[in-house]
This record gives structure tokens, C-alpha cells and sequence, in this order.
């Protein structure tokens, strides 16, 4: 149910055209990453890989939307990509996110050079990834 509501959020505000009409609803932001939440506290990470990448499309198509609530949710995101226990796909999603925000600089410029210790904090956990690749014995 959560989970519907999320994609009927997302969906509706990919949909309006208008830029003005997107920034009246970003105070749904939180609520929406409640779900995300709610479904890794319910160790159910295929639904909460399902939210990730509903924000990951959002933040796609308007990377302006997130401004409002920016470093909460950069905060969640970054917890999630940081976090060893949850699986792979999991983490990269939010990772995924990150880099899309970063790649939309020419929509929303110097978003997110204004958060302090991201680029370091972003760094550290892309290469943390780069650990945990396995080597293939025939390759």
C-alpha cells in the first residue's frame, strides 16, 4: 500500500508540467522517504529497492524537486549507500540517486556543491564499493 502511494506521488508530480506547480508539492519529500524507511526497517529490501528507484527516476526528471528537503535526504541516501549490512542493489540505488543528482548540474547548478562533506563522504563510499569487488580466478 505504501508502496503504491509512493509511485502515485511520483507519478503525479513527474506529470505536472509546470515547475511552480512541482515546488507546491515538495513538503511530500519526508512522507516519501518514510516508505523508503518503513521498508528497510521491515528488512524487506526488494520494496525498498522498488523506492529507490522511483527516486532515482524523480530526481531524473527534476532535480529541482529534492532542493527543498536536499540534505535530508542526501543524509538518508548516503546512510543507505554507507550502510555494509544491506545488500548490493540496495546500496547502489542510493548511490544511483546521488549521482543523478550530481549529473543534473545543468539544471539545477551548485545544488549539491552547497553540502558540506558530500564530495568526500560521496568518494569514500564509491570506493569502499570498489573493495568489494571479488576477483574471477579466470579473468
Amino acid at each position: 500500500m505504501r508502496l503504491a502511494s509512493l509511485r502515485a506521488c511520483c507519478c503525479f508530480v513527474e506529470a505536472l508540467e509546470n515547475a511552480t506547480d512541482r515546488a507546491k508539492f515538495q513538503d511530500l519529500l519526508p512522507a516519501m522517504l518514510q516508505t523508503l524507511g518503513g521498508a528497510l526497517q521491515g528488512n524487506d529490501e526488494s520494496s525498498a529497492q522498488e523506492a529507490l528507484g522511483m527516486f532515482v527516476d524523480l530526481a531524473g526528471s527534476d532535480p529541482r524537486f529534492v532542493r527543498k528537503h536536499l540534505s535530508h535526504i542526501v543524509d538518508a541516501m548516503m546512510t543507505i549507500a554507507e550502510h555494509d549490512d544491506l545488500e548490493d542493489g540496495t546500496r547502489h540505488l542510493a548511490t544511483e540517486f546521488l549521482v543523478t543528482l550530481c549529473e543534473a548540474r545543468d539544471r539545477a547548478p551548485g545544488m549539491m556543491r552547497k553540502l558540506p562533506n558530500f564530495v568526500p563522504r560521496l568518494f569514500n563510499c564509491l570506493t569502499s564499493f570498489l573493495l568489494d569487488v571479488e576477483d574471477d580466478a579466470s579473468w
